[in-house]
């Protein structure tokens, strides 16, 4: 039996993501009741925990550093936190499915923070496919708001080894446009431990979380954690609320006003629950009809990597975040198909993966003294350069391109990775690779050992398009649904591509920018 929650709220956001947080944030701020003039009632429903303390960059707080200490089972592929994992789609071994993880607070600034604003040929690729206004004049002042709350910023040239700069250098000799690659970060301690889908313990990541989250809880906006929406209520053409089951218990809240913001795959998911969708996927349950819904999905396909073996360290075997990113555009609108290189450097590895190393003596005051002088910079080890030795140089090819996939109420995600078009891409870019990597002077240059195209896929957007025509799109320019009334997406659904580094920035400046809009057109006393 579905039980009331509580008093209608004039706004529900789902989804306490990257943007769902910035939209909540800013509306609470900015918004009013536009009858009253009052301040809004507002509930942020996230079905992943809401790790409370203050936020502290460069330090963290104890409860959070206990749980991305001990993250093993609860965000993995399976965990409680998680939306589930397919390794291969409908299509046998040339197709692909991912999974999401969830947090108040989102995840997506993993990998080291790496993101940036929006570029140019995002702008122009928004336009051109959409017919949307968003201009890089428009949403100037929400990406420069991005960069300066996320703090994104390059590495100086003295933070960064020695093969950063050589690839820079080489990239630029041979004329590809370079770019440094930008980070998201305040305070960071250079543990590493971002260096994969990892969390950031010691609140230094500075996305939502650290930034508009304490802005969301001064300005009231009631947060409700472990919560699993299950569909949003329509009556008569509009959004009138959402049910979610919390505790084992289903609930029911009345809306004016519903903003999905679960991401790419969970805002379209949530939609096809509620009968919001094609009628090829929903039949019988079919409310409300928009065949747009879980397609157009756009990524950007990789990693495929080439090695390179150089006779000296490249590195001082730290951890570096930063570096600089080479890019090349196939086409000459240089909007689609824009090959991305970017640069990994040997390390040393974190001190659980030195340990283990042929190199370090089995156990006792040996192994201590030789962990000591290994993850030590400043103390001699002659055992170092031989550990840099092993390493290998990587670089990374990766390419945005208009190669679509889709989802289904599985929250599985389908591309045929094996598509002619990403096969002749891998190969160009490779080359590209291995032409850089020889002009840095590689004693050896070592392609990938697996077939082009068998790879995954990386910065995804366009589940649920804007534009300005129903017929190719979910939402229009401001973030409203076409279909039904009161109903909103914002989060990376409704970005057609990421062509650049990254999709936290883009989607966080389109959060930022639509939730102004929302907010003057809905959410003021003078409001459309």
């Amino acid at each position: 039996m579905v039980q009331e929650y509580t008093d209608p709220y004039d706004l529900v956001v789902v989804g306490a993501g990257v943007a769902g947080i910035i939209v909540a944030a800013k509306i609470a701020q900015q918004g009013v009741n536009p009858k009253t003039g009052g301040p809004l009632r507002m509930a942020l429903l996230e079905r992943g925990p809401y790790l409370r303390g203050e936020a502290r960059p460069g330090y963290g707080h104890p409860l959070r550093r206990w749980m991305f200490t001990n993250i093993t089972t609860e965000f993995r592929t399976g965990g409680r936190y998680t939306m589930g994992v397919f390794p291969e789609g409908p299509n046998g071994p040339n197709t692909f499915a991912i999974s999401a993880g969830s947090l108040v607070g989102g995840g997506s600034l993993h990998y080291t923070a790496q993101t940036r604003d929006p570029q140019s040929v995002d702008y122009l690729a928004w336009q051109r496919e959409t017919g949307v206004d968003w201009t890089q004049g428009n949403m100037a002042s929400a990406a420069e708001e991005i960069v300066r709350t996320f703090n994104i910023h390059p590495r100086p040239d003295e933070l960064l080894p020695k093969f950063d700069l050589d690839f820079r250098e080489a990239g630029t000799a041979l004329g590809f446009e370079v770019s440094p690659t930008t980070v998201s970060k305040r305070n960071c301690l250079y543990s590493g431990y971002c260096d994969g889908q990892n969390m950031c313990k010691y609140d230094a990541r500075a996305g939502s979380f650290v930034t508009y989250l304490p802005i969301a809880e001064k300005n009231g906006v009631q947060f409700v954690p472990d919560s699993e929406v299950q569909r949003i209520i329509i009556e008569k053409g509009q959004a009138t609320g959402v049910t979610f089951i919390q505790n084992g218990i289903e609930y029911l809240t009345k809306a004016n006003k519903v903003i999905f913001s679960c991401g790419i795959l969970g805002s379209p998911v949530l939609l096809m629950r509620s009968g919001y969708g094609s009628r090829q996927e929903l039949g019988n349950s079919l409310l409300v009809e928009n065949g747009n819904v879980v397609q157009n999905i756009d990524g950007r396909a990789g990693p495929f990597n080439v090695r390179a073996v150089f006779d000296t360290p490249m590195s001082d075997g730290a951890f570096h975040d930063g570096g600089f990113h080479l890019f090349h555009d196939t086409q000459p609108d240089k909007v689609h198909d824009r090959i991305q290189l970017r640069s990994y450097h040997p390390t040393l590895g974190k001190p659980h993966q030195v340990a283990l190393n042929a190199l370090a003596p089995g156990f006792g005051r040996e192994h201590k003294d030789f962990m000591r002088q290994i993850c030590n910079p400043s103390l001699p080890s002659i055992h170092r350069d031989e550990l840099l030795k092993q390493g290998r140089v990587t670089v990374v090819v990766v390419h945005s391109s208009q190669m679509l996939g889709h989802t289904n109420m599985r929250a599985e995600m389908f591309y045929d990775i094996g598509h002619s078009s990403l096969r002749s891409l891998f190969l160009e870019g490779s080359k590209m690779a291995e032409e850089v990597l020889r002009s840095m002077k590689a004693r050896e240059v070592i392609p990938d050992p697996r077939p082009v195209g068998r790879v995954g896929f990386l910065a995804w957007a366009g589940s649920c398009w804007a534009g300005t025509d129903p017929r190719n799109s979910v939402v229009n320019q401001f973030g409203e649904s076409h279909d039904v009334a009161n109903l909103f997406v914002c989060d990376a659904s409704i970005l057609p591509r990421c062509a650049s580094q990254g999709s936290a920035g883009p989607t966080a400046t389109v959060a930022a920018f639509i939730a102004e809009r929302i907010t003057q057109r809905h959410f003021s006393t003078s409001g459309g």
